[in-house]
């Protein structure tokens, strides 16, 4: 048996996990399994049989001292496991009987989900306006004029991500 790994890359946000997930699941209809995430938006494949296997993806957050109990659920439930980027926890399941298993069957299953991770992304808001406001406080050198700007595009980002994660969490609550 072949052991190298395949590797992709693919940026997909975090509010669009549903589009993530039947992405890793047409590539392992193809033969491509998910063995590992290898960074921000890179994935590791193994080639083998094709399968029909479902990926789901949960955002866990930082409560560590729940995780195994956590993984022990979805372990009871027969999911397993593939891999952790960035708190967001990959899952599997073969497909049975024709059926996609979900690991959130309910919207505010869901919507939790998605608050977790507004919560985290929120939180780095105030930092990078924080920095900007004491590097102002400081000679502006132009390598603070730079970091000021650096910091000023991650707000930004931030910005971007919060009100399109405000948008799916509505979007949820209006089904």
């Amino acid at each position: 048996m072949d052991t190298k790994l395949i590797y992709k890359n693919k940026w997909i946000w975090g509010w669009e996990d549903d589009k993530e997930e039947a992405w890793l699941r047409q590539l392992a209809n193809e033969g491509l399994h998910l063995v590992r995430l290898a960074g921000l938006g890179r994935y590791a494949f193994r080639a083998g049989a094709p399968r029909d296997v479902v990926y789901r993806m949960d955002y866990f957050g930082s409560r560590r001292a729940d995780y195994q109990h956590y993984l022990q659920i979805f372990r009871d439930s027969g999911w397993e496991l593939v891999g952790e980027s960035f708190n967001w926890q990959y899952f599997r399941k073969p497909v049975e009987h024709g059926e996609s298993p979900e690991i959130l069957t309910d919207n505010e299953s869901k919507i939790r989900k998605y608050q977790n991770l507004l919560t985290t992304v929120a939180l780095t808001a105030p930092v990078s306006i924080m920095s900007i406001i004491l590097i102002t406080e400081k000679s502006l050198s132009p390598f603070m004029l730079i970091l000021i700007g650096l910091l000023t595009l991650i707000c930004g980002f931030d910005a971007f991500c919060i009100a399109a994660l405000l948008r799916r969490i509505n979007q949820l609550k209006r089904m």
